[in-house]
């Protein structure tokens, strides 16, 4: 029997050799027909029951390549899998689609060494949403594990289903030119790619760029633009946008399933697509945002984002102050959003702030929770009259008598007045700013305040952050494991992402103690953080700080430590 396998594996890799075209196609219909044959009479023939014995299947006699060259016919052979599946094995359930998969089970967590043999065979072991009952899902009829595993019911699973939960659903230097925008979508969820950018290099060439914690890597060669023009296509068919017209400017959010730590989650990216020039021509630019669920955050909490004990202690008086403003800053990129959303999703669960109103102003609405949201992306293309923006929604919110208000971002003189408004009406407001550090921070609202005071006796706080790759766990940071390139950081030795930040809470100010004898503010006592933490005005952690705890605890490298601590000496 194994040297028949062998005899027909041989063939078939002798035949795909041959070149011409009406060849290929003969030798297409021929190698499905011997494939047919070969593994229905000789792999599939003897079905064992699973749960009741032990006897080993033919299949272990086979040698490891050929096994996996079968799995991999099969896998690329949809069809061929099916129906193979359901003629020879009628009394098991067969999944093609993973919408039905996800609307009946959930897949079990087990021991790391089980879970490990299952994966080897592209097998699981799930439970029904609505019954106690363990299924072992397969893909092929192959079970010889060291361990034992209770089940009622065998399950085989398509091609489908098996690349999205086992396989890569997409390496872009293999498939070259051959994906869809979902392929993409769950390639940038696989390698964990913050921010995706698809850039012409002109009218019929483009790039594809990735940015994995601050490292911004090249994926893949130069795509022609029928590529680009396809992704696009669908792209905004997935936004439901219209494909009729080229707009200069389209932004949307697509949701795709996707698996996080064994459990299955709607991801969402956002999409923003607009038509720039280029060497006296109009080319694309793409860019796709990986979004963070709420769910997410709420699972890893402010300890699990990366933040210490001690800025935690900073955090919670900044959230539970009454009124008063709470700016988070920091480049693009760099956890704002995420951050803000963790600390109103404290606010919002905790127990005695239940009757409290919390509402955020934001463009867009990029994770979303269960306090009121408003998003103003939501009338961007309607007539002025009509178009809900900073200004109209704080006027407006302010009648719905909120206790806490996240104003998105402010930009202008007037969204940084709108926002004091909120504080001066006794809410607690946070925001956020593009700024590198506290201080860059504190001027900006100050310079964009119409009076500079009311900055000075509302601040709370200034969280201003970035972030930094983690150092690989399994080569610490080399790159090697096993005198090989790491596969779990792909050999960059980093893998993940930290926050740095700088947090300086603020006590209760008093204005006098900022006017001089010519009756004059002195502004410049607001940067002294030293005078104000010796008269007891702020509490304060530098980033140095941080980075210095995350290295000694082997999260970072020294070269990263050095880099913090050097440039806040600066």
């Amino acid at each position: 029997m194994k040297e028949k396998i062998n005899l027909i594996l041989s063939k078939l890799k002798k035949e795909k050799k041959l070149k011409t075209n009406t060849k290929k196609e003969e030798e297409s219909d021929e190698n499905r027909e011997v494939i047919k044959q070969s593994i229905t009479s000789s792999l599939f023939d003897k079905i064992y029951n699973i749960a009741n014995t032990e006897e080993k299947s033919i299949l272990d006699t086979i040698d490891k390549e050929n096994l996996l060259s079968i799995k991999e016919i099969l896998l690329t052979n949809y069809a061929l899998h099916n129906k193979l599946i359901k003629k020879y094995y009628p009394e098991f359930t067969y999944i093609e689609s993973f919408e039905e998969f996800k609307s009946k089970y959930h897949v079990l967590e087990l021991e790391a060494e089980l879970s490990e043999e299952l994966k080897e065979k592209y097998a699981l072991v799930v439970k029904e949403h609505k019954g106690n009952a363990n299924k072992l899902v397969l893909f092929f009829p192959f079970f010889n594990f060291t361990n034992k595993i209770n089940f009622d019911e065998i399950i085989f699973i398509s091609p489908e289903l098996v690349n999205f939960y086992f396989t890569k659903a997409l390496t872009l230097e293999q498939v070259e030119n051959k994906f869809s925008f979902e392929e993409l979508l769950k390639y940038i969820e696989e390698q964990g790619i913050n921010d995706f950018h698809i850039r012409g290099i002109d009218e019929n060439r483009y790039i594809f760029t990735g940015r994995i914690g601050q490292e911004v890597i090249r994926i893949g060669g130069i795509k022609p633009m029928n590529v680009i023009d396809e992704l696009i296509l669908q792209a905004k068919i997935m936004m439901n946008k219209d494909t009729s017209t080229i707009k200069p400017e389209d932004t949307g959010f697509v949701k795709i399933p996707t698996l996080v730590e064994g459990i299955t989650i709607e991801r969402s990216f956002r999409v923003n697509i607009v038509m720039s020039n280029k060497i006296h021509s109009q080319v694309y630019s793409v860019s796709i945002r990986r979004l963070m669920t709420i769910k997410e955050i709420e699972r890893l909490g402010l300890k699990g984002l990366g933040y210490t004990s001690e800025a935690m202690e900073l955090i919670k008086k900044i959230q539970f102050r009454k009124y008063g403003i709470s700016v988070i800053s920091g480049k693009t990129n760099s956890g704002k959003t995420t951050l803000l959303a963790a600390i109103l999703n404290e606010l919002h669960k905790f127990k005695e702030n239940q009757e409290k109103r919390i509402i955020s102003i934001e463009n867009p609405v990029e994770i979303v929770t269960e306090y009121d949201q408003i998003d103003l992306s939501v009338t961007a293309n309607a007539d002025k009259d009509k178009k809900m923006t900073i200004d109209r929604a704080v006027k407006s919110i302010l009648r719905h008598d909120p206790d806490v208000v996240l104003v998105g971002e402010v930009r202008t003189d007037q969204d940084i007045n709108n926002y004091l408004k909120l504080a001066l009406t006794g809410t607690n407001a946070f925001t956020t700013l593009h700024a590198g550090d506290v201080k860059t921070t504190i001027l900006r609202l100050l310079k964009g305040a119409d009076n500079p005071l009311d900055v000075i006796t509302n601040l709370n706080g200034i969280i201003a952050q970035s972030l930094i790759s983690k150092k690989c766990k399994v080569c610490d940071g080399t790159g090697i494991y096993n005198d090989e390139k790491c596969e779990i950081c792909s050999g960059t030795g980093k893998k993940g992402m930290l926050p740095i930040y700088e947090i300086a809470y603020f006590h209760e100010i008093n204005p006098s103690d900022f006017i001089n004898d010519n009756n004059q503010i002195e502004f410049s006592k607001l940067f002294d953080f030293k005078t104000l933490q010796e008269n007891h005005n702020i509490e304060y952690i530098s980033k140095t700080q941080v980075a210095k705890y995350f290295f000694n605890e082997g999260l970072i490298t020294e070269e990263d430590f050095l880099i913090i601590k050097e440039s806040e000496v600066s």
